[in-house]
Protein backbone atom coordinates (compact mmCIF):
# COMPACT_ATOMS: atom_id res chain seq x y z
CA UNK A 1 0.00 0.00 0.00
CA UNK A 2 1.57 3.29 -1.02
CA UNK A 3 1.42 6.35 1.20
CA UNK A 4 -1.08 8.15 -1.04
CA UNK A 5 -3.64 5.36 -0.66
CA UNK A 6 -3.00 5.13 3.07
CA UNK A 7 -3.57 8.87 3.41
CA UNK A 8 -6.74 8.52 1.32
CA UNK A 9 -8.19 5.92 3.70
CA UNK A 10 -7.26 8.05 6.69
CA UNK A 11 -9.13 10.96 5.14
CA UNK A 12 -12.13 8.83 4.08
CA UNK A 13 -12.49 7.62 7.67
CA UNK A 14 -11.18 10.81 9.27
CA UNK A 15 -13.64 10.56 12.17
CA UNK A 16 -13.10 6.84 12.72
CA UNK A 17 -9.42 5.98 13.05
CA UNK A 18 -7.67 3.24 14.98
CA UNK A 19 -4.52 1.20 14.54
CA UNK A 20 -5.41 -2.47 14.22
CA UNK A 21 -6.61 -2.35 10.56
CA UNK A 22 -2.98 -1.78 9.62
CA UNK A 23 -1.99 -4.93 11.50
CA UNK A 24 -4.74 -6.86 9.68
CA UNK A 25 -3.45 -5.53 6.37
CA UNK A 26 0.05 -6.80 7.07
CA UNK A 27 -1.19 -10.25 8.10
CA UNK A 28 -3.28 -10.68 4.96
CA UNK A 29 -0.38 -9.56 2.77
CA UNK A 30 1.86 -12.13 4.43
CA UNK A 31 -0.67 -15.01 4.57
CA UNK A 32 -2.04 -14.56 1.05
CA UNK A 33 -5.37 -16.16 2.01
CA UNK A 34 -8.01 -17.21 -0.49
CA UNK A 35 -10.99 -16.54 1.79
CA UNK A 36 -11.25 -13.79 4.41
CA UNK A 37 -14.36 -13.25 6.56
CA UNK A 38 -15.07 -10.16 8.63
CA UNK A 39 -17.89 -10.26 11.18
CA UNK A 40 -19.10 -6.75 11.97
CA UNK A 41 -18.06 -4.46 9.13
CA UNK A 42 -19.84 -1.26 10.17
CA UNK A 43 -18.42 1.54 7.99
CA UNK A 44 -15.77 -0.62 6.35
CA UNK A 45 -12.58 0.87 7.79
CA UNK A 46 -10.90 -2.44 8.61
CA UNK A 47 -12.53 -4.09 5.59
CA UNK A 48 -10.90 -1.59 3.22
CA UNK A 49 -7.47 -2.52 4.57
CA UNK A 50 -8.28 -6.24 4.28
CA UNK A 51 -9.63 -5.85 0.75
CA UNK A 52 -6.68 -3.72 -0.39
CA UNK A 53 -4.29 -6.39 0.86
CA UNK A 54 -6.17 -9.01 -1.18
CA UNK A 55 -6.00 -6.82 -4.27
CA UNK A 56 -2.27 -6.36 -3.86
CA UNK A 57 -1.90 -10.13 -3.35
CA UNK A 58 -3.74 -10.57 -6.66
CA UNK A 59 -5.81 -13.34 -5.06
CA UNK A 60 -8.47 -13.87 -2.44
CA UNK A 61 -11.95 -12.58 -1.59
CA UNK A 62 -13.44 -10.81 1.43
CA UNK A 63 -16.86 -11.71 2.83
CA UNK A 64 -18.32 -9.04 5.13
CA UNK A 65 -21.06 -10.08 7.56
CA UNK A 66 -23.23 -7.35 9.06
CA UNK A 67 -26.91 -6.92 9.92
CA UNK A 68 -26.68 -3.10 9.66
CA UNK A 69 -28.64 -2.69 12.87
CA UNK A 70 -26.71 0.09 14.63
CA UNK A 71 -29.24 2.93 14.86
CA UNK A 72 -26.73 5.72 15.47
CA UNK A 73 -25.15 4.76 12.15
CA UNK A 74 -28.35 5.67 10.29
CA UNK A 75 -28.53 9.12 11.82
CA UNK A 76 -24.87 9.93 11.27
CA UNK A 77 -24.19 8.51 7.81
CA UNK A 78 -27.54 7.76 6.19
CA UNK A 79 -28.50 4.26 5.09
CA UNK A 80 -25.79 2.04 6.65
CA UNK A 81 -25.58 -0.52 3.86
CA UNK A 82 -25.37 2.10 1.12
CA UNK A 83 -22.82 4.06 3.13
CA UNK A 84 -20.65 0.94 3.35
CA UNK A 85 -20.96 0.24 -0.38
CA UNK A 86 -20.10 3.88 -1.12
CA UNK A 87 -16.95 3.60 1.02
CA UNK A 88 -15.89 0.41 -0.77
CA UNK A 89 -16.50 2.11 -4.11
CA UNK A 90 -14.48 5.18 -3.15
CA UNK A 91 -11.68 2.93 -1.89
CA UNK A 92 -11.73 0.96 -5.15
CA UNK A 93 -12.10 -2.43 -3.47
CA UNK A 94 -15.70 -3.41 -4.22
CA UNK A 95 -14.56 -6.03 -6.76
CA UNK A 96 -13.06 -8.25 -4.03
CA UNK A 97 -15.87 -7.86 -1.49
CA UNK A 98 -19.16 -9.72 -0.99
CA UNK A 99 -21.67 -8.45 1.58
CA UNK A 100 -23.52 -11.08 3.60
CA UNK A 101 -26.42 -9.22 5.19
CA UNK A 102 -27.84 -10.64 8.40
CA UNK A 103 -26.76 -12.08 11.72
CA UNK A 104 -23.61 -14.18 11.68
CA UNK A 105 -25.53 -17.37 12.50
CA UNK A 106 -28.11 -16.75 9.76
CA UNK A 107 -26.01 -15.97 6.68
CA UNK A 108 -24.26 -18.63 4.63
CA UNK A 109 -20.57 -18.61 5.44
CA UNK A 110 -18.02 -19.76 2.89
CA UNK A 111 -17.31 -23.48 3.30
CA UNK A 112 -13.63 -22.71 3.84
CA UNK A 113 -12.09 -19.79 5.74
CA UNK A 114 -8.39 -18.91 5.84
CA UNK A 115 -8.46 -15.71 7.90
CA UNK A 116 -11.27 -14.16 9.95
CA UNK A 117 -11.66 -10.90 11.80
CA UNK A 118 -14.34 -10.91 14.51
CA UNK A 119 -15.73 -7.52 15.49
CA UNK A 120 -19.47 -8.18 15.68
CA UNK A 121 -21.74 -8.25 18.71
CA UNK A 122 -19.45 -8.49 21.74
CA UNK A 123 -21.45 -10.74 24.06
CA UNK A 124 -19.66 -13.85 25.28
CA UNK A 125 -22.01 -16.28 23.51
CA UNK A 126 -21.95 -14.52 20.15
CA UNK A 127 -18.21 -13.89 20.28
CA UNK A 128 -17.59 -17.58 20.97
CA UNK A 129 -20.04 -18.61 18.25
CA UNK A 130 -18.39 -16.39 15.63
CA UNK A 131 -14.98 -17.72 16.58
CA UNK A 132 -16.09 -21.33 16.24
CA UNK A 133 -17.79 -20.62 12.90
CA UNK A 134 -14.40 -19.54 11.55
CA UNK A 135 -12.30 -22.12 13.42
CA UNK A 136 -14.45 -25.05 12.29
CA UNK A 137 -13.99 -23.89 8.69
CA UNK A 138 -10.24 -24.18 8.98
CA UNK A 139 -9.23 -20.58 9.72
CA UNK A 140 -5.48 -20.36 10.24
CA UNK A 141 -5.68 -16.99 12.00
CA UNK A 142 -8.62 -15.26 13.70
CA UNK A 143 -8.40 -11.66 14.86
CA UNK A 144 -10.49 -10.31 17.76
CA UNK A 145 -11.18 -6.67 18.53
CA UNK A 146 -11.96 -5.09 21.92
CA UNK A 147 -10.48 -7.90 24.01
CA UNK A 148 -9.53 -5.66 26.93
CA UNK A 149 -12.59 -3.51 27.48
CA UNK A 150 -15.63 -5.66 26.57
CA UNK A 151 -16.97 -8.26 28.99
CA UNK A 152 -17.82 -10.93 26.39
CA UNK A 153 -14.64 -10.82 24.32
CA UNK A 154 -12.41 -10.59 27.38
CA UNK A 155 -14.13 -13.56 29.04
CA UNK A 156 -13.96 -15.69 25.91
CA UNK A 157 -10.26 -14.98 25.41
CA UNK A 158 -9.57 -15.81 29.07
CA UNK A 159 -11.45 -19.09 28.63
CA UNK A 160 -9.51 -19.88 25.47
CA UNK A 161 -6.22 -19.33 27.29
CA UNK A 162 -7.24 -21.57 30.18
CA UNK A 163 -8.70 -24.29 27.95
CA UNK A 164 -6.88 -23.94 24.63
CA UNK A 165 -7.95 -25.76 21.52
CA UNK A 166 -5.41 -28.21 20.03
CA UNK A 167 -2.56 -26.45 18.22
CA UNK A 168 -3.90 -23.03 19.21
CA UNK A 169 -1.65 -20.04 19.94
CA UNK A 170 -2.80 -16.63 21.21
CA UNK A 171 -1.10 -13.26 20.84
CA UNK A 172 -2.45 -10.00 22.23
CA UNK A 173 -1.65 -6.41 21.21
CA UNK A 174 -2.32 -3.25 23.18
CA UNK A 175 -3.59 -1.36 20.12
CA UNK A 176 -6.80 0.60 20.77
CA UNK A 177 -9.08 -1.44 23.08
CA UNK A 178 -7.02 -4.58 22.64
CA UNK A 179 -6.47 -6.86 19.68
CA UNK A 180 -5.95 -10.62 19.91
CA UNK A 181 -4.77 -13.01 17.22
CA UNK A 182 -5.61 -16.68 17.59
CA UNK A 183 -3.59 -18.86 15.24
CA UNK A 184 -3.70 -22.51 14.31
CA UNK A 185 -0.22 -23.95 14.82
CA UNK A 186 0.94 -26.25 12.00
CA UNK A 187 1.14 -29.88 13.05
CA UNK A 188 4.40 -31.81 12.70
CA UNK A 189 6.32 -28.95 11.11
CA UNK A 190 9.70 -30.52 10.37
CA UNK A 191 12.94 -29.47 12.02
CA UNK A 192 15.58 -28.47 9.48
CA UNK A 193 18.25 -26.34 11.16
CA UNK A 194 20.17 -26.12 14.44
CA UNK A 195 22.45 -23.44 15.87
CA UNK A 196 22.76 -24.98 19.31
CA UNK A 197 26.47 -25.72 19.33
CA UNK A 198 28.69 -22.79 20.32
CA UNK A 199 31.04 -21.40 17.68
CA UNK A 200 29.10 -23.28 14.99
CA UNK A 201 27.39 -21.30 12.19
CA UNK A 202 24.66 -23.91 12.04
CA UNK A 203 23.88 -27.48 11.05
CA UNK A 204 21.42 -28.49 8.33
CA UNK A 205 19.35 -31.39 9.71
CA UNK A 206 16.79 -31.45 6.89
CA UNK A 207 17.78 -34.84 5.51
CA UNK A 208 17.97 -36.54 8.90
CA UNK A 209 15.22 -38.91 9.95
CA UNK A 210 13.52 -38.19 13.26
CA UNK A 211 15.61 -40.91 14.88
CA UNK A 212 18.79 -39.36 13.50
CA UNK A 213 17.73 -35.91 14.72
CA UNK A 214 17.14 -37.32 18.21
CA UNK A 215 20.58 -38.95 18.19
CA UNK A 216 22.24 -35.77 16.92
CA UNK A 217 20.54 -33.57 19.54
CA UNK A 218 21.35 -36.08 22.26
CA UNK A 219 25.00 -35.48 21.46
CA UNK A 220 24.46 -31.72 21.36
CA UNK A 221 22.79 -31.93 24.76
CA UNK A 222 26.01 -33.23 26.30
CA UNK A 223 27.68 -29.97 25.25
CA UNK A 224 24.89 -27.47 25.96
CA UNK A 225 23.16 -29.12 28.92
CA UNK A 226 19.79 -28.52 27.24
CA UNK A 227 17.16 -31.28 27.12
CA UNK A 228 15.78 -31.44 23.56
CA UNK A 229 13.43 -34.39 24.10
CA UNK A 230 10.36 -32.16 24.33
CA UNK A 231 10.76 -31.34 20.64
CA UNK A 232 9.66 -34.86 19.82
CA UNK A 233 6.79 -35.26 22.30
Amino acid sequence: MNNDYFDFLEELFHDWRYDHPKIMYGIVRAMKPDVVVEVGTYRGYTACFLAKALQENKKGHLYCIDNFSLHEHVSRYGDPKQHLIDNFTKAGVLDVVTLLEGNSDEVRWPDKVDFAYVDGWHSYKICKRDFMMAWDRGAKVIGFDDVRNCVGTKLFLKELRENPLPNCDIMEFSADNGLALVSRRPENFPLNFSQELPDNPGTDITEMTEAEQKEYLSGVSKVTGVDYKKLFE
